[in-house]
């Protein structure tokens, strides 16, 4: 007799989390020098369920040559994602956003 195994959602999305590279750790702050010629985008991430979606998003995102730092919130289906424009463009943000199976567009 074949067995269903039914996982709940937050597993499923923990092990979303877990397929995301791991050794992608938190930049240190940027300090005021350091920030200047850097830009600012604000994307909506549509489709997280818990921490363990959002920070597979992180995790994708920091990934991104010239991204400084990459804050997403589950809660607001936001993503702060501080970057260098001369390295990557806001299409490099969303493709990555995309690679971790979630769907991304820049906030007016």
């Amino acid at each position: 007799m074949n067995r269903l195994l039914i996982l709940p959602l937050a597993a499923l999305c923990a092990a979303t989390a877990l397929t995301a590279p791991a050794f992608a750790s938190s930049p240190a702050p940027v300090s005021a020098r350091a920030a200047k010629g850097l830009a600012t985008a604000e994307l909506k991430v549509t489709g997280m369920h818990c921490d363990g979606c959002a920070m597979g998003v992180t995790n994708r995102l920091k990934q991104v040559t010239g991204v400084k730092s990459a804050k997403v919130s589950y809660k607001t289906s936001v993503a702060t994602v501080q970057y260098d424009p001369s390295a990557c463009k806001p299409a490099d943000l969303l493709a990555a956003v995309k690679r971790a199976g979630y769907v991304g567009s820049l906030k007016k």
